[in-house]
């Protein structure tokens, strides 16, 4: 990506001197994992690390990542850092479905690390309670930012739930809000509320207004089932409970309970409904 991991550490560790006693906010996108992986770096020797440029991109961005860590505690700041750690995919060298990443929506792309570290005047308190009970619960990227908010006393826009706990339902179409220009907010739930939306649909995307890719597809998340939409393999239904590896398709034979929900969020979503009536016509279509 020709951005080395080590720059972004020292220029933090040199605001931090120079900046003491000033607020700090950080979004640190780490590119060293990012293919083809950073093997090389002038900030630190990696010629003695073991392994191919994957495990040497591992060990430079774990080195990273401990740096800003050491730089935090030199500077008196660590133990009162909130810090999210999260990642855009996952990642398998070997994945088990044989599909390019940018075109999976299989467990080894789509489950992924979101670990928080909170500042000691949250330790204990109703807020650590609420986000422990999260543990096993499926979380999305989008709950960073309505999480931050909560926490911050920040309060959303008209178009983005009011200051709500939970914002509207992700990419639902509501005309009174959303006017004629079909401006669709965005969702996320506060990890820090404990109130926890049972049976929650998370939608996986890797498509929107301003980016797509060649064959569109998604994936949805319900407590332990997984759908799976790809165009060329088609429409796949997952209990991962059961089936962790994702390798029995319950897609012609689950019960209508199970497949209604999903039906639901597809039709209230436009880029779901959309890569899903594109994939139905595609089927009926004679070869």
């Amino acid at each position: 990506m020709g951005i080395d991991d080590f720059h972004v550490v020292e220029t933090l560790e040199a605001w931090l001197g120079n900046h003491p006693n000033e607020p700090l906010f950080v979004v640190w996108n780490t590119n060293a994992l990012h293919v083809p992986y950073q093997a090389e770096s002038e900030f630190i020797d990696l010629s003695g690390v073991p392994g191919d440029r994957f495990e040497k991109a591992q060990y430079l961005l774990d080195t990273a990542i401990a740096r800003v860590f050491a730089a935090l505690e030199k500077a008196g700041r660590f133990d009162d850092a909130l810090i999210i750690n999260t990642s855009d995919h996952g990642e398998d060298p070997d994945p088990a479905h044989n599909l390019p990443r940018i075109n999976s929506y299989y467990e080894e792309y789509i489950r992924i690390p979101l670990w928080v570290k909170l500042p000691r005047s949250l330790r204990g308190r109703p807020e650590e309670i609420a986000l422990r009970r999260r543990i096993r619960e499926p979380v999305a990227n989008i709950d960073i930012v309505p999480s931050l908010a909560a926490l911050w006393g920040a309060k959303a826009d008209a178009g983005a739930g009011a200051g709500k706990e939970t914002f509207p339902a992700e990419c639902e179409v509501d005309p009174a809000r959303d006017g004629a220009a079909g401006r669709i907010p965005w969702s996320g739930e506060n990890l820090f509320s404990p109130r926890i939306t049972r049976d929650r649909i998370i939608a996986v995307l890797s498509t929107g207004d301003t980016r797509r890719w060649d064959g569109e597809g998604f994936g949805l998340v319900r407590g332990p089932w997984r759908v799976v939409l790809w165009p060329k393999s088609g429409r796949h239904l997952y209990n991962v409970d059961s089936d962790p590896a994702q390798t029995r398709d319950l897609w012609a034979t689950a019960p209508d309970s199970v497949m209604a929900p999903f039906r639901r969020r597809i039709e209230a979503n436009k880029w779901l409904k959309r890569i899903h009536d594109h994939h139905q016509a595609a089927e009926r279509s004679p070869p």
